[in-house]
């Protein structure tokens, strides 16, 4: 099953899905959307204008 994913921009949802969807939707890379998840994206970049992904969690 594909991880899905939720990217914020400060506190606005700016789409959802998997991480192709979200790519798709913001003209961006997929691997973009991975970066936007890692620890290294997070610690480098602040202000309003960072993205952030959140990956859900699949419901049972």
């Amino acid at each position: 099953m594909a991880k899905t994913f939720a990217i914020y921009k400060d506190e606005e949802l700016l789409t959802s899905g998997t991480a192709k969807e979200c790519a798709g939707e913001l003209n961006v890379k997929v691997e973009t959307i991975w970066h936007y998840k890692s620890a290294t994206y997070q610690k480098k970049v602040s202000g309003k204008n960072r993205r952030i992904a959140i990956e859900l969690e699949e419901a049972e």
